[in-house]
């Protein structure tokens, strides 16, 4: 037996498989299916079923994947239905703004902070209808904070903020400074 072979056994004994983090990992998958196929409560059940065998953190970080790329899918199959026919040149989805006007446009303003813009010119509607809603009153007061945030360091945003009357609390829940997160390298 020759020092590579040794090395290799105790990499290999090092990995053990959990069955009870398989086991969750497994019934997780299957809620999350479940989520996506339609019954939307079972899916936020996917991290505290796997929380019982490992950490939240772990847990949510094996299954964040998961949502991002069944999202991703999901919408790559819907983008051929899609049809500007549902929503208003102007004004709201239903009468008065509502949850379902704000979730359409919050998307459109997270996507802005990432540098994607509607194309005017082949989605008028949308972009009509987006910007009716982001220039109402909740939406246009939380502007300059956006703005703000953008511009300052996470580790100096709380105080900038709080200079810019932003309506903060007292304590925060949060720690001081930015720690690397499980993920980083």
């Amino acid at each position: 037996m020759f020092a590579g072979s040794v090395r290799q056994a105790t990499l290999c004994h090092t990995m053990t498989v959990d069955p009870a983090a398989v086991i969750a990992a497994s019934a997780a998958a299957f809620v999350v299916g479940l989520g996506k196929g339609g019954l939307a409560l079972m899916g936020m059940l996917g991290v505290p079923l796997m929380s019982f065998a490992m950490s939240p953190i772990r847990a949510a970080a094996i299954l964040l994947p998961v949502y991002v790329f069944s999202d991703i899918a999901a919408v790559w199959m819907y983008r051929r239905h899609f049809s500007g026919r549902n929503l208003p040149g102007h004004g709201f989805l239903f009468e008065t703004i509502s949850v379902a006007d704000i979730s359409i446009a919050s998307f459109f303003r997270n996507a802005h902070f990432a540098g994607f813009a509607i194309d005017t010119t082949r989605w008028p509607k949308t972009a009509s209808f987006v910007s009716h809603v982001l220039n109402q009153g909740s939406f246009a007061a939380l502007r300059p904070f956006e703005v703000l945030c953008l511009r300052t360091r996470i580790s100096n945003q709380r105080e900038a903020l709080r200079e810019a009357g932003a309506p903060i609390s007292a304590d925060t829940l949060g720690i001081e400074a930015p720690r690397r997160g499980i993920m980083a390298t």
